[in-house]
Parts: C-alpha cells; structure tokens; sequence
C-alpha cells in the first residue's frame, strides 16, 4: 500500500493499527448522513479496493452489547447472545432453556457493574390481549452470568398480572404495571392498575402507585390495538382499543415515564418519582407510543409511536418534551400496512457511548434494525435474514452514568437538510439568545436576535441558495455553538 493512499485515507478518519503477523485492522468512524452518503460510497469503494489488495484486513466491530435471542416457533428456547447493533452479527454465549415459558419482549436488563443479566418469562401458552388475567401467577424475574450464561436466580410473581415488568438498576429495583381482581364501575376488566416497585435484595415492596383512569389487563408492553375483556354487567366479551409503551427510567432524575391510554381513549404519558413513590404528573400525547428511550447526555426523551394521518399509519420516532406530552419533531421510519392492526413489538434503545438510537421492529416474518443519530438522522438499515427470529439488545448503563450537559448536546437544530424553515430547540433550561447564519464566504445572511425565551424557535431558509451554511447559536449563558446546515 503506498504512502499516499495512506495519507488519503487518513483525512477521510481511517487509522491503521500495527499487529502480529503485519495484520491491519482497518477502523473508520465516518458517520453515514443524507449528506455525506455519496462521499461515504466513494469512500467505501476506495476502502473495498484496499481491503481486497490488502489480503488480510480486517474490520473492527464496534463493542458488542448482551441480547437474547429467540424464535417463534420455538419461544422456550432462548439465546444469550453479545451482539453488534451496527450489522446485528451475534455471537452465542448459551442457550437457556425455560420449559412451557417464553420471553417477554423489551424485559432485558444488563447491569453491567455485576455482570447480571436480567430478563423477565410467562407462560408459553399465554396470548396478548387475554381476557381478565388469563396468565396471572405464571410470571417470573430470571437472572442470569452475562459471561457464561448461568442461572443465578429465579423470582415467580403470583396473585397479579404484571406488564410492562422492568430493572431500576441505581435504585436496585424491579417494577411493573400491575393489575388485580376488581370490579369496575365501567363494566369491564379489571380497574385496580398500580406501578410497583419492590427492593430486589428483601423482596419488600418499596411502592404501590395507583394508576388512575386506566383500564386493561393481561397485555405486554408494548401494545396497540384491540383486546378483548369480559363485561362484568351482561357477562359478554368486548373488544376494547387501547395502547401500552414499555417504561423509561430517567437516569439522574429518579423517575419512570410511559404511554398509555385511558378509558376515555386519549393517550397519556405518566410521571412517577420513584424515589417518593408517587404519580406526578399526566400528560396528553397525540400518538400511541411504543417504546421510550432517555438521553442521558442531553436530558431529551425520544419516542417510537405510531401516527394516523387520513386513514394512513406510519411508524416514527421524535422527541416528545417531558413537561408538555408534545411531539416536537420526528421521523418517518416506514408505513404500516393493513394488516398491521394490533402491534406488541418494538423496542428504542440509546447507546450513550456512540450517542445513536437503535429501532427494532418486525415486518411480517422479519425484523428490521434502524439505526439513527441523535439528530434522528437515518445512518442504516438491518434486516434479520433468518424467518420468525426475534431478538432483544440493551446498552448496559452504570449507576451515575451521563456526561456534562454541554450546549452543543443540549442544542438540536431540525430539519437538517431544510428546504424552508429550521427549528432550533433546547429541551432544557437553556434559552437561545441570538442566531447566526453564515454562508460560505463567511457572510452574514441572517442575523436574528431572540427575545421570545422559548425552547423552540424557527428561522426561515426558503430563500437561501441551496448549499452549506454555518449556524453560530448563542445561548443566555454567553456559551456559543456551531452547527452545520444544509439548504435544498
């Protein structure tokens, strides 16, 4: 290899590490964005080549993260697997055998200080949407070694049906959505739903919140559609619509959010301190959610929801403001087809390290892996070449974890490219103060002085020459931030 490939290929951010046996591992940490996609394919062709002439080169993956793995048609028989969320390539530690159970999706916890892998089984029979408690006391808490893949514990849940279950790894908490036989002024399923939290180590039962004005039961998180529920007045079956997210705990806030509708058919995004035990907050939220996801590292909380537009159904992922319930901006992953009417699958998971969000969700007999940045920016696309394969991974979080809240984390700039307007928002106490736009003589083309103190704030580009601009923003603490734009 000659030193000027060398030499080019280090502008482009590949490094080359030197090893036994003159092995090269090849590293680039280019990130694939609508706007750099036709550089990153002519870099990717460049690379091929070397690849190729080199022989014996080699990729390096990033780190692996603990998943499970399962099958449908098989769903006792589960893997422990260290999987990369980049290309879904896995690597299986053990399989775990639970007889006449099976995993509950979006239940993986791996606490990374003991390396413990949490995950939480029913019973296999059991369907979603059962009627009135069907799988009540068939439930159960597995922990297993992330490295060898040994039963440590097993902990069965009796006399509730628990959804939503889910590990507060900081608190040493495990909690879930709870229902118990009750009789309900509203002539269906069961109306006592609770959030409990208990200690992990005494088996205490730190809190019991009540949930008011919800009404469903015997359903896993996630879940939107229809199931059906006993009317206690005329002893008939019902089909009632309804939709459940799967919990997210706020790291460094101490409190749990999730989605979920209520009788009057409104969704609505519940607040819980866990540190008080107490429901603080309800919110309306315009989407069914299915799955939440919390950036330590800017405070902002993603969400993947399911928005109807015209009889239309389209699956998304945006940012929803924590004290509002409102969506502030979003992506369009797919569109759903007709078929897709009932939902129980669907997980978002935020990798701190590499500051990207993962989308996993099923399309028919597959499933498809979405990889974004968190400017939700789509960087690729996976699907699962095996039929009916699911599978589960989570990125492990330390007690404490998170990174100084710096403006250039808290400051989110969309749509990026634009084609008439930008939003730049802060979902944080930071309030913008002044905006710039250069562009690429270093002129001036708008200079805006910001008297609103909101956190969002639109600035107008239709009239821009489509090309490159930078946007100086500067915030009421006098901290400044520079962030490119590209105009269409």
């Amino acid at each position: 290899m000659t030193v000027y490939a060398l030499n080019r290929l280090a502008k482009m951010g590949v490094r080359f590490l030197s090893c036994d046996k003159d092995l090269r591992y090849l590293y680039s940490r280019c990130r694939i964005s609508n706007f750099n996609r036709k550089i990153m394919h002519t870099k990717k062709l460049i690379l091929s080549s070397l690849l190729i002439a080199g022989g014996c080169v080699s990729v390096m993956a990033q780190t692996a993260v603990k998943g499970i793995t399962w099958n449908e048609s098989n769903p006792s028989t589960l893997k422990l697997v260290n999987v990369d969320p980049a290309d879904m390539q896995s690597q299986e530690i053990k399989t775990i055998v639970i007889s006449n159970k099976k995993y509950i999706p979006n239940s993986l916890y791996h606490d990374k200080k003991n390396d413990a892998v949490y995950f939480f089984t029913d019973a296999a029979h059991s369907g979603t949407g059962g009627i009135n408690g069907s799988f009540r006391g068939q439930q159960s808490m597995m922990v297993v070694n992330g490295t060898t893949g040994e039963q440590v514990r097993e902990l069965p849940f009796f006399n509730s049906t628990i959804m939503a279950p889910f590990i507060i790894g900081e608190r040493n908490q495990v909690g879930f959505i709870a229902t118990e036989p009750d009789f309900n002024a509203y002539g269906t399923n069961d109306d006592d739903i609770s959030m409990v939290l208990f200690d992990m180590n005494t088996g205490e039962i730190g809190a019991k919140i009540k949930l008011p004005n919800l009404s469903f039961n015997s359903i896993h998180a996630p879940f939107v559609g229809e199931f059906e529920s006993r009317n206690m007045f005329n002893g008939g079956l019902e089909k009632v619509s309804t939709s459940l997210s799967s919990p997210c705990y706020l790291t460094g806030k101490e409190q749990l959010v999730f989605v979920a509708k209520d009788v009057m058919g409104i969704n609505r995004m519940f607040k819980i301190d866990t540190r008080l035990g107490k429901l603080i907050s309800q919110r309306t939220v315009s989407a069914d959610v299915l799955d939440l996801a919390y950036n330590s590292n800017t405070g902002i909380l993603n969400a993947l929801y399911i928005e109807e537009n015209n009889g239309e159904r389209a699956l998304k992922v945006g940012v929803i403001n924590q004290t509002t319930g409102a969506i502030l901006e979003s992506l369009e992953l797919r569109t759903l087809n007709s078929t897709e009417t009932t939902i129980n699958d669907g997980s978002l998971e935020f990798d701190a390290d590499e500051n990207k969000l993962y989308v996993v969700k099923e399309r028919g007999t597959y499933e498809e892996v979405f990889t974004l940045t968190n400017d939700l920016e789509l960087l690729g696309q996976v699907t699962l070449p095996s039929n009916n394969k699911k599978v589960d991974f989570e990125f492990a979080v330390k007690p404490g974890e998170g990174r100084e809240l710096t403006l250039d984390r808290i400051i989110r700039m969309y749509p990026n490219p634009a084609t008439s307007d930008v939003t730049i928002s802060t979902d944080n106490v930071t309030r913008v103060k002044h905006i710039r736009v250069y562009d690429q003589l270093g002129q001036v083309v708008r200079d805006i002085d910001v008297q609103s103190g909101f956190q969002s704030n639109t600035i107008q580009v239709a009239d821009l020459i489509s090309g490159m601009y930078m946007v100086e923003i500067e915030s009421d603490g006098a901290e400044t931030v520079n962030k490119k734009l590209i105009v269409q």
